[in-house]
């Protein structure tokens, strides 16, 4: 029984450099990310505005479109959770729209 501890204390020992390695990769990525884009504003009647808000406005219209289409086809019924499903969709559409328009 104490040559199967030492086995597993010797397998801990040896994932323990690695779980570091990664560990410093994640934080050396997360300061440099920012540093490699650029603000993400538009330029709107002389000021800036934040792109994301701009695609957060156009996917919450598109939402209500959409939610609008599956009560005329009588869809909207069978939605089992209809809070989530319609959060999703506008985080969805906001992500479609900031990357066609925006390239973000």
């Amino acid at each position: 029984m104490s040559r199967r501890r030492g086995m597993l204390g010797s397998d801990a020992a040896r994932k323990a450099p690695f779980l570091v390695r990664s560990w410093l990769l994640v934080a050396l990525l997360m300061v440099a990310t920012p540093a490699l884009s650029a603000a993400p504003a538009v330029g709107m009647f002389g000021s800036f505005f934040p792109s994301w808000l701009l695609s957060l406005f156009a996917g919450v219209v598109a939402t209500i479109v959409i939610r609008v289409l599956f009560v005329v086809i009588k869809l909207d019924d069978i939605i089992p959770w209809r809070v989530p499903v319609y959060l999703s969709m506008t985080l969805g559409m906001t992500l479609l729209f900031s990357f066609l328009f925006f390239g973000r």
